[in-house]
């Protein structure tokens, strides 16, 4: 049992959808309208919406309005009528130039958002996508891995005081995050936040989602990203099942940690040679040499609440999602077969 069965033909709702031509966003839009729901996706440029045409059900059941998470009229106008919304996307701003600036940001895009939920007189419940890191970055000896629950809030000070990669981003949405809750429970608006780890797993957007870039870096070391030494990750077909699960199980409260596994680099390294070439593919162009073989865990993420709720994760190691994610891979060029 996970949870999240088809509903009854009486339980189909209306649920507003934000970003809804990103990766995580436009999967969640897919599977509402298979569940049979009504969805109001917000965009903000209609040209780049085209993927979303051709999901089944888009003709009867899929609106999609233009709407700014800056402009809170738009935002208003976007969630009336609607029973919950999947508050997915908080646009951050270029890492590269000023990652202070992005706490700004999401905060106002959040606070907007929740406004316009608390005003509309018709949301029942916000999920709120968060991240896990929002929850990782505390002070720790590094001797034992941490085993991080929900309890756990990434340190704003820690952050600003290591400035570690990407730490504005960890920041803004730990912030932002923060400032949700205390608003829900100022205003009694019924708000739940989901923590995913790095989405992985086949995408309709017309480019390759960041978080794939991780997942293709291992599969080819020719992506332009850094090792991670340790990373936690998720396919997003339980992603996805986990935010509907918490839109509609009405026992469901605060803060939920969603991660199928956990691996060193090394460790993951070691998994996809094999995988790749069940599908005839080069292994990584990688110097092994450069990788920790002794990297450990620091921490490990405890998603027992999720699970609690009788869910349970489809792909629960990594090679399970990249084999799923492989083939569309493959379709879209990112993998080349016999070179």
């Amino acid at each position: 049992m996970d949870g999240v069965s088809p509903p009854r033909p009486e339980q189909k709702r209306v649920y507003c959808v934000t970003g809804a031509t990103g990766y995580l966003a436009s999967w969640l839009v897919r599977s509402l309208l298979e569940r049979g729901h009504r969805v109001r996706g917000t965009i903000r440029n209609r040209a780049k919406a085209a993927h979303l045409t051709c999901l089944p059900g888009v003709e009867e059941r899929l609106e999609l309005v233009e709407a700014d998470l800056l402009d809170e009229a738009s935002l208003f106008l976007a969630v009336q009528g609607c029973d919950g919304v999947f508050a997915v996307a908080i646009p951050i701003s270029d890492p590269s130039k000023d990652q202070s600036a992005m706490v700004e940001l999401a905060m106002t895009c959040t606070m907007n958002l929740l406004r316009a939920c608390h005003d509309s007189g018709c949301v029942k419940r916000v999920v709120l996508t968060s991240t896990f890191y929002a929850s990782i970055q505390v002070p720790h000896d590094g001797n034992a891995p941490l085993d991080v629950d929900e309890t756990f809030w990434t340190s704003v000070d820690y952050c600003l005081e290591k400035k570690m990669s990407f730490w504005g981003y960890m920041v803004a949405k730990t912030m932002s995050e923060r400032a949700a809750f205390q608003f829900a429970e100022e205003k009694g608006l019924d708000l739940v936040s989901i923590l995913p780890s790095l989405v992985g797993g086949p995408f309709t957007t017309p480019s390759l989602p960041g978080s794939l870039s991780v997942y293709l870096s291992a599969m080819t070391a020719d992506v332009p990203v850094p090792i991670v030494e340790y990373m936690s990750y998720v396919h997003v077909d339980d992603c996805v099942r986990a935010h509907i699960l918490l839109m509609e199980d009405m026992r469901t409260k605060g803060r939920y940690l969603c991660s199928a596994c956990d691996a060193t680099f090394w460790e993951v390294h070691r998994e996809t040679i094999p995988l790749l070439q069940t599908f005839e593919l080069p292994p990584p162009k990688l110097d092994v040499s450069t990788i920790d073989v002794m990297a450990k865990a620091f921490y490990k993420l405890n998603t027992t609440k999720l699970r609690e709720l009788g869910f349970t994760y489809q792909f629960d190691t990594f090679r399970k999602i990249c084999e799923d994610m492989v083939p569309c891979l493959l379709e879209k060029g990112y993998l080349k077969q016999g070179k």
